[in-house]
């Protein structure tokens, strides 16, 4: 898997290049908005920001589409969460279709 340092699981490694890894994450938008709803934004409360967050893994001819979501109070702007919901995704696919992307099975 091709990304960057630092984002490896147990499922998932940093590969050298692209052309050594079994499969591509690569990221295809990112997205906040700042909302401000309801009766707490009528007695001052701060606006929420959610931040979206879409990849695509592209192993071979095949490849499928993440996403992750989060939600934060004031003007924070934080795709954390929204990545950890992506890689808790691209885990569960990885350990679901490991034997068809030609990596070794521990």
């Amino acid at each position: 898997m091709l990304q960057p340092p630092g984002v490896s699981t147990k499922w998932v490694r940093v590969a050298d290049s692209e052309q050594d890894a079994v499969a591509v994450l690569e990221v295809l938008g990112r997205e906040n908005k700042q909302e401000t709803k309801g009766w707490a934004s009528a007695f001052g409360a701060p606006p929420r920001s959610k931040s979206l967050l879409l990849v695509r893994l592209t192993a071979g001819e095949y490849s499928t589409d993440f996403s992750g979501e989060s939600t934060s109070i004031g003007e924070l702007t934080t795709y954390s969460a929204a990545a950890g919901k992506v890689v808790k995704q691209l885990e569960e696919w990885v350990k679901a279709n490991r034997e068809h992307l030609g990596a070794p099975t521990k």
